[in-house]
């Protein structure tokens, strides 16, 4: 049977070096080896069992799992992992879904940014479920908590980073960082509400895409922030004949780059009645 050196067969196949040394790991291909210099030697039928397990890898697979099937598994054995990783698939397939649904608005909100920072809007506000991640630095600590936001930065970017701002935001005040995802993402992700989970109901809302700027080297923190934007929000709402009606919050944050500026971007959101 005719055979090939590691790195002539490596070309033929498709495959660098290293992968074939990891496939022999795995004893997905079993090269024979000349023991006076250690040389190995690969054929066909190693060829073969490389494309089964790029076909396998495709099917997204690990490589210890591609070994078991093509060394070690039955039909019923293999019929049993196929099913198993169709479910897997079908929830990844949802999740990508619902993230690229989830990048629209993204993109319509980073636009908010680009076109009228600093300057606020009437907008129909979400429903969000809460739950706090952050009491000024220092994590929460219960478990319960821990379990729900490993559960929603799982899913990001359709859960978000979201703070509940105090009516009369001062500077010392406790700062609140949290969790946030609206209802119609985290029931098709698996996420339940729970407590101590709160929710943020729905309202017309005013939206002010707050940009913060700064050198590249300062440590934009938006808790110290938070009065000043609140104050020139209030003036808006003042203007504008509209009052406050249920708890405002910002999400953020995302940062954005030119020379020596960096901006920091938070996006407040104020529940309003005329």
């Amino acid at each position: 049977m005719k055979t090939y050196k590691i790195k002539e067969f490596a070309k033929n196949i498709g495959v660098t070096e290293k992968t074939l040394r990891h496939y022999e790991k795995f004893k997905i291909v079993e090269p024979s080896v000349n023991k006076s210099n250690g040389y190995r030697s690969y054929n066909f039928r190693d060829a073969e069992r490389i494309l089964a397990s790029k076909r396998f890898s495709n099917m997204e697979f690990s490589v210890k799992e591609t070994s078991l099937m093509l060394s070690e598994s039955s039909i019923d054995e293999v019929i049993s992992m196929f099913r198993k990783q169709q479910k897997r698939l079908e929830e990844k397939a949802l999740q990508m879904h619902l993230v690229t649904e989830r990048m629209k608005e993204l993109e319509e909100e980073l636009r908010w940014f680009k076109e009228g920072p600093n300057r606020g809007f009437i907008h129909e506000g979400k429903e969000w479920w809460f739950i706090k991640h952050v009491s000024n630095t220092q994590f929460v600590k219960d478990k319960e908590s821990l379990a729900i936001i490993r559960k929603m930065m799982d899913v990001l970017p359709c859960s978000v980073k979201m703070m509940p701002l105090p009516e009369e935001p001062e500077k010392g005040r406790e700062c609140i960082w949290g969790m946030a995802i609206e209802p119609r993402y985290a029931q098709k992700l698996g996420i339940d509400f729970k407590e101590p989970m709160v929710k943020f109901p729905a309202a017309l809302c005013h939206y002010y895409p707050a940009v913060i700027s700064g050198r590249k080297e300062r440590d934009l923190e938006g808790g110290q922030d938070v009065p000043y934007v609140w104050r020139e929000i209030k003036k808006e709402l003042k203007g504008r004949g509209l009052s406050v009606s249920g708890i405002p919050y910002a999400i953020g944050s995302i940062d954005s780059f030119s020379g020596e500026k960096r901006e920091k971007h938070f996006l407040f959101c104020t529940p309003v009645s005329c």
